[in-house]
């Protein structure tokens, strides 16, 4: 998957998948549909961090006024 999510030409793919394999404990020839409820969380959060995905709240503008 993440040769596809995040190919080489873009990313660093080797060091993405190092950080998911080090902080979720699975192993980086996992097969995604074999995922637990528990895993599918985990690595969600490992690439919401990756990516920058920061906690806070929802803000809506009427940017476009009537």
């Amino acid at each position: 998957m993440m040769y596809n999510y995040a190919p080489p030409h873009e990313n660093d793919t080797e060091a993405y998948i190092g950080m998911i394999v080090n902080e979720t404990g699975l192993s980086r020839d996992t097969i995604l549909n074999t995922l637990s409820s528990s895993n599918r969380t985990k690595l969600l959060g490992v690439i919401m961090k990756k990516e920058g995905q920061q906690k806070g709240r929802i803000v809506t503008t009427n940017i476009w006024p009537d």
